[in-house]
């Protein structure tokens, strides 16, 4: 019996790293010479203010929570201070388009390109090229090729995803439709024609970034651990931070009424209309929604706000429905609304042959709604016990010994080492499921990829511990 006790050990992870543990690990990230004060960074282009300091945010927090230890909240302040000095109105910062909007501006990865003219031998335009992927535009080059007197050859490139195709022998009268093709969002370039003659041949062109601010993609990620700092403060009365909070909850509030107009009765978000954005006009899909949820969520218990309560339970009751339920297998979805249903109320795009229409959600995407979840369990708004079983079933068939899979019904690579991390939340109840969790979460905390998505993960781990 001993023995087979020791082999249980031995196969689980008898070397799990404890609560008291990942609190070490912790604290060693969050106190070294590179963190946390040379992290912000000077601007979102990237993503990288939205994304990483969200993550980073959320752990301070949950840390606090976890110790009672209010140096936490000391170096959250800190942070959140640098995140804020970086957002549009404070910086007066403009789109390209001229437009101040509220938030923190990003490009790169995100927006269009800036639309590129291809001149004729002449010097005028002959044609215009923008790249309109759904992504990684920023890393697109185009170059143009003499094919013979009435044909030239566009060389498409894109270093990120190993890209490259070449249009050859297109003329004035063809270069649209052989290069557009379908009106995919899953093209590299969108070429439209300005003159009659043929572009000149050119070097290989990089096509530069189209800067541009996503209100209702990205601000809710920033705004969410505001306002959760705010109730906090408020609910254990830290008189220390209260004036701190109230600023946070003010700043909060300006950011949200600024793209309040974006908000559809229906329970959603939509993207605006008109930006050089792949899902302008469109819904946000189910990973941003719950980013809203968790904003509504801790504005609702500050402030009592009713409109605040009536959108949380919308956006809940659109999540819940999300789900498609089958006696071998749970679904969840990417997109929701008009992405979802293959929209084609557009001149650019054919929605109906880009990837993400009808996708399967990803594990790393689906955190965000598990965080929602267990945001909502914990403050005691979330009454579905169904919803935390759904959870549950879909780490078990997405989980292997490997890693969790890329996709939630367990296609797809077997790497995902950090999503545990955040399942493990979930885990109450299931032994073998929170030990799974840590395993596996603990083969990515000793490898060298660990960073703010880790301490993320590891503030989760300390919170429900294995001490």
């Amino acid at each position: 019996m001993k023995f087979c006790l020791i082999l249980l050990c031995i196969l689980l992870g008898a070397s799990s790293l404890s609560g008291k543990d990942y609190k070490r690990e912790y604290d060693k990230l969050l106190y070294s010479d590179r963190m946390p004060s040379k992290f912000v960074r000077n601007d979102n282009l990237a993503g990288s203010i939205v994304w990483n300091e969200s993550y980073l945010l959320e752990s301070m927090l949950n840390m606090y929570e976890n110790t009672g230890d209010i140096a936490y909240l000391h170096v959250f302040v800190n942070q959140i201070s640098a995140v804020a000095q970086r957002e549009n109105g404070v910086t007066n910062t403009a789109d390209d388009d001229g437009i101040i909007r509220r938030g923190w501006q990003t490009g790169g990865h995100y927006s269009f390109s800036q639309p590129l003219n291809l001149l004729d031998r002449n010097g005028g335009v002959s044609l215009r090229v923008t790249a309109k992927r759904w992504g990684h535009n920023n890393y697109t080059t185009v170059q143009v090729a003499a094919a013979s007197d009435t044909g030239f050859t566009i060389k498409v490139r894109n270093t990120r995803t190993k890209f490259s195709k070449d249009f050859e022998n297109v003329s004035m009268r063809t270069v649209e439709k052989k290069v557009n093709g379908g009106g995919s969002m899953s093209e590299y370039i969108y070429v439209e024609k300005r003159g009659e003659s043929m572009p000149r041949p050119t070097g290989v062109l990089k096509l530069e970034t189209q800067k541009i601010t996503l209100t209702a993609f990205n601000n809710p990620r920033l705004l969410a651990p505001m306002l959760r700092f705010a109730y906090i403060v408020e609910n254990r009365d830290l008189n220390a931070f209260r004036r701190t909070a109230g600023e946070a909850l003010e700043f909060a509030e300006e950011i949200m009424a600024s793209y309040d107009d974006l908000w559809n009765e229906n329970g959603y978000f939509e993207n605006e209309t008109g930006i050089p954005f792949s899902y302008a006009g469109l819904p946000v899909p189910y990973n941003i929604l719950a980013d809203h949820g968790r904003v509504y969520l801790f504005h609702s218990l500050l402030t009592n706000n009713s409109e605040s309560s009536e959108r949380l339970d919308k956006i809940l009751e659109r999540i819940d429905n999300g789900f498609s339920i089958k006696s071998d297998s749970t679904k969840f979805f990417y997109n929701q609304g008009a992405l979802f249903n293959g929209w084609t109320n557009s001149t650019k795009y054919n929605y109906k042959k880009h990837w993400a229409a009808n996708r399967i959600e990803d594990t790393a995407h689906f955190c965000s709604t598990i965080y929602f979840l267990h945001d909502m369990r914990r403050n005691n708004k979330l009454d579905n016990n169904e919803l935390a079983e759904r959870v549950r079933k879909v780490f078990w068939q997405s989980y292997s010994p490997t890693g969790m899979s890329y996709n939630i019904d367990g296609s797809g690579n077997k790497n995902n080492l950090t999503a545990p991390g955040i399942f493990i939340l979930f885990a109450d109840g299931d032994a073998r499921m929170k030990e799974n969790c840590n395993v596996l979460f603990q083969k990515h905390v000793t490898d060298e990829t660990v960073g703010v998505y880790s301490m993320f993960g590891m503030s989760n781990m300390v919170t429900m511990g294995f001490n």
